[in-house]
C-alpha cells in the first residue's frame, strides 16, 4: 500500500480523533482568512481537487490489487469518505465565505472544486441540495459547464426518486436543465436567484 496514502489517511484520522467540529471548522476559517491573492485561491482549490483525485486512484489500485470485498479496500473506501467529509467542509466554508469561484480568475481545475466536493460526497445529509444555490449560479455564469451540471441534476434525481431522468428527444441541453429542477423541486429557488441579481 502506498505509504503516503496511508500516512495521509492516519492524519486526518487524528484530526478528527481529536480535534472536535468546531476546532476543525476555526482551523478551516483561519486557512480561508489565508487567502488573500488570487494565486492563493487558486492554489488553495486545486489542492482540494489534486486529494480528491488521489485518494479516487489510491483507492481504485487497491480494488484492482486485494479485490472488491478486502479489507484493504474497505479499509480505503472508510479513509476517503472521512476525507470528503473534511473536504466538503472546507468547500463549504469556503463557498459561504467567497462565494463559488470564478473560472476566469482561478482556472478551470480550481473553479471545479466545489462541484467535484459536493458530487462525490453524495447526500447523506442533503449536501447536493444544501448547495444547489452555488452550483446553479456557478452554471448560470459557466464556471462549470453543462456536462458537470447535469450530471450532478441527474445524480441527484437517481438518488431522490431511484429511477433515472427520462426526457422525450430530441431536447437541448437546457431543456434537460430545467426540467431535473422541476422534477427535483428546485424552480423556486432557482427564481430566487434571479431576482437577488
Amino acid at each position: 500500500m502506498n505509504i503516503k496514502f496511508i500516512s495521509y489517511i492516519t492524519l486526518i484520522f487524528m484530526i478528527l480523533g481529536c480535534v472536535g467540529e468546531e476546532d476543525i471548522k476555526s482551523q478551516i476559517d483561519n486557512e480561508l482568512n489565508t487567502l488573500t491573492t488570487i494565486d492563493h485561491h487558486t492554489k488553495y482549490l486545486e489542492k482540494i481537487v489534486h486529494k480528491d483525485q488521489e485518494g479516487r486512484k489510491n483507492s481504485k489500485k487497491l480494488l484492482d490489487q486485494y479485490g472488491y470485498e478486502s479489507k484493504e479496500y474497505n479499509d480505503a473506501i472508510i479513509a476517503l469518505r472521512k476525507e470528503d467529509e473534511l473536504r466538503l467542509v472546507k468547500i463549504e466554508r469556503y463557498l459561504r465565505k467567497f462565494g463559488h469561484p470564478k473560472k476566469n480568475k482561478v482556472g478551470e481545475i480550481a473553479a471545479s472544486a466545489p462541484y467535484l466536493v459536493i458530487h462525490h460526497v453524495g447526500s447523506s445529509k442533503g449536501e447536493e441540495e444544501n448547495n444547489f444555490e452555488f452550483l446553479y449560479n456557478a452554471y448560470i455564469q459557466e464556471d462549470i459547464d453543462y456536462g458537470a451540471f447535469s450530471f450532478y441534476l441527474n445524480r441527484m434525481y437517481t438518488r431522490k426518486y431511484r429511477k433515472r431522468h427520462q426526457i422525450e428527444s430530441p431536447y437541448k441541453p437546457e431543456d434537460e436543465i430545467n426540467s431535473l429542477i422541476q422534477k427535483l423541486n428546485l424552480a423556486d429557488r432557482t427564481k430566487k436567484l434571479k431576482m437577488d441579481k
